[in-house]
């Protein structure tokens, strides 16, 4: 975490021929952020996600914050993908 940014890698497997867009979606009952990337195959990207102030309070408060991780794709044919996880986030 910095300046109210929480950094995630994302990666993409498959052909190094295939492009996605991807979009990761933090959440804890709500939107905390969320950011957008264009990944080609076999590529990773470092994603700064931009935390709501909300979110920035409640993770000053306690320390740490549990969140709900969503990451679409879609690739060049409109085939989506969702992928979920859950992760805490330390200040």
């Amino acid at each position: 975490m910095k300046h109210g940014r929480a950094t995630l890698r994302a990666s993409l497997g498959g052909p190094a021929t295939a492009t996605c867009r991807v979009k990761l979606t933090l959440t804890s009952r709500r939107k905390l952020g969320a950011a957008r990337v264009k990944l080609s195959g076999g590529s990773t990207a470092i994603l700064g996600v931009k935390l709501t102030s909300a979110a920035r309070k409640r993770l000053a408060r306690s320390g740490n914050l549990r969140v709900r991780v969503a990451v679409l794709t879609v690739d060049a044919a409109g085939t989506r993908a969702t992928a979920r996880s859950r992760l805490k986030l330390r200040r």
